[in-house]
C-alpha cells in the first residue's frame, strides 16, 4: 500500500533542487530527483534532503533515471545520500520506505535528529544527526528475522559496505550476538534484542560520541524541524503508525538500568514526552538544524 499520496505538495518543497529524475505527475505537478529504488507498484525517489514513494498509479511520465554517482567523499561515516543508495543496492533491500522518526530525549541519541527507513518490512535503518555528516549509523532487525543469522550477516555486509579498509577490520570482529569496540574514536556496536535499549530490535550500529554531542538540536531547533504525532503534515496517518513507540509494560515513570552496551536509538523508557516526530526532510545550515522545505522558500 502506498502511503504517501497526500503528502506531495510537502514534497515538492524540497525536492526542487535535486537533480536526476524527473518525474512528471498523474495531477500535473512535476518533481526531480534520484529513483534509488522501484518495482512494478512503486519508485523510491531521492531528493535533496529526505524521500519520497510514489505510486505506480501516480505517475504519468518518468525521464532520466539514470542515479547519480556516490561517494563517501573520505568520511568515516557517509552521508545519506551514499547510505541509502548504498543500501538500495542491496539484494534483500525491497520495499524501502521511509518512515516518521520519533524524538528521543533520553539516553545517548537524546534530541539528536534522525531519518528512518523500513526495509523489506523487518529491516530498520537510522541515520542520526547532520545528514551530510552523519554522527551514526544503525541497521536492525525486527519480529521474523531476530533468529536470521544470514539476515544478521546481511546488516553486517552493508555496514561493511560504506566502510574503508580499518573500519571493516573491527567490524568484522564484532560478535553477532552482543559487542562494543571503539577505533579511532568511532564506537562499533551490536545490541541483541533483550537489551532494554533496542526496541526489541537487534542492531548494529556504529557512531561517533563526540559528533553525537555536537549534533544535539537546540529547542528552537526542534520546533522546526518536528511536528506531533498527531498533527504530522509530512506524514500520513498510516506513516505514523510506523513510527516507534513506548512498550506498554513500561512506566511513564521508569527509570532505566544502566546497561553496559550504550546505543545510539531511542531507549523504552520514557523516549519521548510530547509524542513529536521529525520532519521528512531536515538539513544544518550554518551549524542550525532548518527544515528541507525552507531552501526553496
Amino acid at each position: 500500500m502506498i502511503r504517501n499520496i497526500c503528502l506531495l505538495s510537502v514534497g515538492l518543497f524540497f525536492c526542487r533542487l535535486a537533480s536526476g529524475t524527473t518525474i512528471q505527475l498523474a495531477n500535473g505537478q512535476t518533481m526531480r530527483g534520484d529513483i534509488i529504488s522501484q518495482n512494478e507498484k512503486q519508485v523510491l525517489l531521492r531528493m535533496e534532503y529526505g524521500t519520497m514513494t510514489l505510486a505506480r498509479s501516480q505517475i504519468a511520465k518518468i525521464e532520466g533515471q539514470s542515479l547519480d554517482p556516490i561517494s563517501n567523499s573520505n568520511q568515516r561515516i557517509p552521508n545519506w545520500r551514499v547510505v541509502i543508495a548504498s543500501v538500495a543496492k542491496q539484494p534483500w533491500a525491497k520495499n524501502i520506505q521511509q518512515i516518521p522518526a520519533t524524538v528521543v530525549d533520553k539516553g545517548i541519541m537524546r534530541f539528536v535528529p534522525y531519518i528512518s527507513f523500513r526495509i523489506a518490512d523487518d529491516y530498520e535503518l537510522n541515520i542520526y544527526g547532520d545528514l551530510d555528516n552523519p554522527a551514526g549509523i544503525e541497521i536492525g532487525l525486527y519480529r521474523s528475522l531476530l533468529k536470521d543469522d544470514a539476515a544478521k550477516t546481511n546488516c553486517f555486509a552493508f555496514i561493511g559496505s560504506i566502510l574503508g579498509t580499518n573500519d571493516r577490520q573491527v567490524l568484522a570482529v564484532l560478535d553477532h550476538k552482543q559487542d562494543l569496540k571503539v577505533a579511532s574514536g568511532i564506537t562499533f556496536e551490536v545490541t541483541p534484542e533483550a537489551a532494554e535499549d533496542a526496541y526489541g530490535g537487534w542492531w548494529v550500529s556504529l557512531y561517533d560520541t563526540k559528533k553525537l554531542d555536537q549534533a544535539r538540536a537546540s529547542k528552537d531547533e526542534l520546533a522546526q524541524i518536528t511536528s506531533s504525532s498527531g498533527q504530522a503534515n509530512d506524514w500520513s496517518r498510516d506513516d505514523l503508525q510506523y513510527a516507534r513507540k513506548l512498550p506498554r509494560s513500561v512506566s511513564p515513570t521508569a527509570t532505566p538500568t544502566p546497561s553496559p552496551y550504550a546505543f545510539p536509538t531511542p531507549t523504552p523508557v520514557p523516549t519521548r514526552s510530547t509524542g513529536d516526530v521529525y520532519v521528512r526532510g531536515y538539513y544544518r545550515k550554518n551549524g542550525t538544524y532548518v527544515h528541507g522545505y525552507s531552501r526553496n522558500r
